[in-house]
């Protein structure tokens, strides 16, 4: 019988595999030929090579899934010069995420190559311990290595974090100390490496030093900000939802003068253009993210709660219409059976200023009218990311689970749930290859 075309190409590929994986000197010259390959042929289907390496099985996924042939004919070129590679990875994280994953393959295997052991260690995912002299990393040892840095600053922050790094070592930085996870992504096929701070005492200042110790000591890729904050009444979320920043309104220079109230000189800043990149088309990610709000990933019993049945309930307060907001919006989000918490980008007011007075919620809602929700270290994170550490800018997400609805006296148990909605949406995001990792985005 005659073979049809498909049959063909199945053998001719199956033929290519068979002679360059035969020699391991060969392996980067056959990542070239075998994507020229498919440039031409790329209808080919992934399934063709299940029979064969998985790590060659999933280079032609990836491959069949985006059709950059162009890109991938210039990986073909670039294999052997790491210089390059890098140039390649950086041109085309944005655009073309998958093609710079196979580029980042090719450079890593090009390390592992070059790299002492001393410095091979920290890519071992099978650590030795959790504590002890023995698991204890030097700052050096992994600066400009990791991923994403985390920054906490409640004890119940931390703990909801750290919980969730099932092998970790510590860092010692001139300053701090941290702790360093390899955290296996969604497919577990790979990882991201993560750091986790806890700055000690709350407030714009002490956070903008700590993060700007952070950056000397780790060089992270991100920096992130996971934690807990106040909402104001809305009907798109409540206690225990999480909110990502995609706005901030600085509001810590104020001036108090006789008789008057009080007056903010605000400035508002977008998010870092990376960050934008991600919340535009988060809520597309849901199936990658699934499961990060089930009670078993959260691992903190959600409270009851009980809405006021009228304004004269003694667990609500300010005036009349503010407690209005409040009940309809708890009405609204808590009605006879619970629903599973929820995600949503929303802008920010950021000030070193506990704020639990609604005439002052008012205010600032009124100098910045999308502000859903309150914090006290954003923007002095973002102070130390747009001019400390090495490069000019470094993107700064901010997670924050939604522990206090000014206007409304809650039960203290919400604080250690939301800390734990945070935490499960950070680690459920860190993992989920969803980010593309871009250094050099300004």
């Amino acid at each position: 019988m005659e073979k049809t075309s498909q049959e063909i190409r199945i053998h001719q590929l199956r033929k290519l595999i068979e002679y360059y994986s035969a020699d391991s000197e060969l392996k980067v010259e056959m990542y070239g030929v075998i994507l020229d390959y498919c440039s031409a042929f790329s209808s080919t289907l992934p399934e063709i090579l299940k029979a064969n390496h998985e790590l060659y099985t999933g280079l032609f996924c990836e491959l069949n899934s985006t059709q950059e042939e162009k890109a991938c004919r210039v990986i073909s070129a670039l294999a052997s010069k790491k210089e390059d590679l890098q140039g390649l990875i950086r041109a085309t994280s944005t655009s073309y995420p998958a093609v710079a994953k196979m580029a980042s393959r090719l450079l890593d295997a090009s390390k592992e190559e070059t790299e002492p052991p001393a410095e091979k260690a920290i890519e071992d995912t099978a650590f030795k311990g959790t504590s002890g002299s023995d698991s204890k990393l030097k700052a050096k040892d992994v600066h400009g290595r990791i991923d994403f840095a985390i920054i906490t600053i409640r004890d119940e922050e931390f703990e909801a974090v750290h919980k969730r790094f099932e092998e970790y070592k510590y860092v010692r930085g001139k300053n701090h100390e941290y702790l360093y996870c390899e955290l296996p992504t969604r497919t577990d096929s790979n990882f991201v490496r993560v750091a986790l701070g806890r700055c000690l005492h709350p407030g714009e200042d002490k956070a903008h030093s700590f993060a700007r110790d952070m950056l000397e000591d780790l060089e992270p890729k991100w920096l992130v900000l996971t934690g807990i904050a106040g909402g104001f009444p809305d009907d798109d979320f409540t206690l225990g939802d999480v909110l990502l920043t995609s706005k901030v309104t600085d509001f810590s220079v104020s001036a108090v003068l006789e008789g008057k109230v009080p007056e903010y000189a605000t400035h508002g800043s977008p998010m870092h253009k990376e960050i934008e990149r991600l919340l535009e088309t988060l809520g597309s990610h849901k199936s990658e993210l699934a499961e990060w709000n089930s009670d078993g990933t959260i691992g903190f019993p959600r409270p009851l709660l009980k809405v006021p049945g009228n304004l004269d309930d003694p667990c609500l307060y300010g005036d009349d219409p503010w407690k209005g907001k409040v009940r309809k919006s708890l009405l609204r989000h808590f009605p006879k059976t619970q629903r599973l918490p929820l995600f949503t980008a929303r802008a920010t007011a950021s000030s070193s200023t506990l704020v639990k007075d609604t005439k002052l919620a008012e205010q600032w809602r009124q100098s910045a009218r999308d502000t859903a929700n309150v914090e006290m270290e954003l923007s002095g994170v973002m102070s130390a990311a747009r001019y400390g550490g090495d490069r000019d800018d470094y993107p700064v997400l901010c997670v924050r689970g939604i522990s206090d609805i000014v206007g409304f006296k809650r039960d203290s148990d919400w604080l250690g749930y939301a800390c734990h909605t945070a935490a499960a949406m950070t680690i459920a995001l860190l993992s989920s290859d969803i980010i593309t990792l871009n250094v050099d985005a300004k």
